[in-house]
C-alpha cells in the first residue's frame, strides 16, 4: 500500500463491494446507499489504492455543530495498514472545516469491534456507556 491511500468524497461504494464479511450482504445492501445523501449533509469518503477500494466511512452533520461518523469499513486484506485511521482523520478534518465542534462515532462492545474501539480512543474519542434494548416480535 502507498504511504497514503487516495481519499476522496464523491460517490457511495457499491453495496456488493462492502467489506465487513461478518455481516450479511443484505445488511450492507440496505445500509450503504443510505449513507450517501448530499442534500441531507450525508457523505461517504473512500480510500482507494489504484482502482481498488480499500475502505470507506459514511459521515454526516447531525446539527449545525455536531457530526457523526457511520460505518467505518475496511477490506480484510487492507486492515492494520492505517486505512481506517486515514479515513477517520480525513473526515474529522472535513467536519472541522464545516464548523463541527463535536464528532460522534459508535461501535460494538464485542471482541470483533475491539480494534475499532482502540482506534477511536487513539483518535481522542471518549466512550460513553449506553444500553441498547432489543425485543423479538
Amino acid at each position: 500500500m502507498d504511504a497514503h491511500p487516495r481519499l476522496h468524497t464523491v460517490r457511495p461504494p457499491r453495496a456488493d463491494r462492502a467489506h465487513d464479511r461478518d455481516l450479511p450482504a443484505a445488511v450492507h445492501r440496505a445500509e450503504v446507499p443510505s449513507l450517501f445523501a448530499p442534500e441531507k449533509d450525508r457523505f461517504i469518503t473512500l480510500a482507494e489504492e489504484g482502482s481498488e477500494l480499500l475502505g470507506y466511512v459514511g459521515w454526516n452533520i447531525t446539527a449545525q455543530t455536531s457530526g457523526r461518523l457511520e460505518m467505518v469499513a475496511v477490506h480484510p486484506d487492507a486492515r492494520r495498514r492505517g486505512v481506517a485511521r486515514a479515513l477517520c482523520q480525513s473526515v474529522i478534518a472535513r467536519l472541522k472545516e464545516r464548523g463541527v465542534v463535536v464528532v460522534h462515532i459508535g461501535t460494538g462492545g464485542d471482541t470483533f469491534h475491539a480494534p475499532a474501539r482502540v482506534l477511536y480512543e487513539s483518535l481522542g474519542f471518549i466512550g460513553h456507556p449506553t444500553v441498547d434494548y432489543a425485543r423479538a416480535l
